[in-house]
């Protein structure tokens, strides 16, 4: 199963791989095609396509692959990227839309529920760090003193410039989170009542913002999310049941974290690959796996409370 990680820049053969397959084609019975597919993508684009008219995983799709291969090659000569070039997903998403190839709509999907995410603590954009924007963009809540020279996501897909503009796609683009910044509560209009004013005093109760893979990465080390979703991406292909695939990185499981992560450092498989400690393990399952109902939640980082002993009377 391929990963949809829309914070990294893909190369050309990923991007076809993420966009243009249906991910059920990979959890065929006995496919191996995930393992391959941008290898064989890789020698498409380079003009050898025996590889990809003969991948039997791939089935009555090789045709719709194969018209998008070409198409995309097509583009990247007329401008001139080289056939490594890694770009941002938004990127190729226009590229694609551009000329025509089919974008599975599972894909589309994940792109708009990975951007609700990102964007639970800020706008996202794009900064080209090779050529600084004249304009400012002026985000409410970020305050005058937080302009900053970037591009939206709607820009990057669908803003035009001359037919023979190379533009986006010749810039360096680095993603960024603009954080929001929390209103001052120390402030009040005079003409506030005393009682508005001892209203306002009481704390309020926040709801918990859910952790991003950001948020998880910070805590635990992108070096330890990296192999633990890769030796959960292998165990879930495997017979032994241990987890289920939910969605995109996305599994579900009926034992505790403890058993689990027991059962996958137990594999000789996976022996070496997983990297951190037990407790910092626990913490990063939260952001794959869905424990058994009932049990505590392994990303939360405060105490379970513990219950207070009835007086005897």
């Amino acid at each position: 199963m391929l990963k949809f990680n829309w914070e990294t820049d893909w190369s050309a053969a990923q991007a076809i791989a993420r966009l243009c397959i249906d991910p059920a084609t990979y959890r065929k019975p006995g496919s191996h095609l995930a393992q391959r597919v941008e290898q064989v993508l890789g020698s498409a684009l380079d003009g050898a396509t025996a590889r990809l008219n003969e991948d039997q995983d791939l089935g009555e799709g090789r045709a719709e692959i194969k018209r998008a291969v070409e198409a995309v090659a097509a583009e990247m000569k007329r401008l001139q990227l080289q056939r490594d070039k890694k770009m941002p997903p938004v990127l190729w998403l226009r590229l694609f839309l551009g000329q025509g190839v089919a974008v599975k709509a599972v894909a589309i999907r994940n792109f708009g529920v990975w951007r609700l995410n990102a964007e639970r603590s800020g706008a996202v954009v794009y900064v080209d760090c090779d050529a600084e924007r004249t304009g400012s963009l002026k985000i409410k809540g970020l305050g005058s003193a937080e302009k900053i020279r970037a591009w939206t996501i709607e820009e990057l897909q669908w803003l035009k410039r001359s037919p023979k503009s190379a533009w986006p796609f010749h810039g360096q683009w680095e993603m960024r989170v603009l954080e929001r910044q929390r209103e001052d509560a120390g402030g009040s209009d005079a003409s506030v009542s005393d009682a508005d004013d001892r209203q306002q005093e009481l704390p309020k109760k926040r709801r918990r913002r859910k952790k991003t893979l950001a948020d998880f990465e910070k805590q635990c080390g992108r070096l330890v999310m990296k192999a633990l979703a890769a030796v959960l991406a292998d165990e879930s292909q495997s017979r032994r049941g241990l987890v289920a695939v939910e969605g995109e990185q996305r599994y579900s499981s009926e034992l505790s974290a403890d058993a689990l992560l027991d059962a996958l450092e137990g594999s000789p498989k996976f022996k070496g690959r997983l990297h951190g400690s037990r407790s910092t393990l626990r913490k990063a399952l939260g952001a794959y796996v869905q424990l058994k109902r009932g049990r505590p939640r392994v990303d939360d980082d405060e105490p379970l409370p513990q219950p207070v002993p009835k007086k005897q009377r």
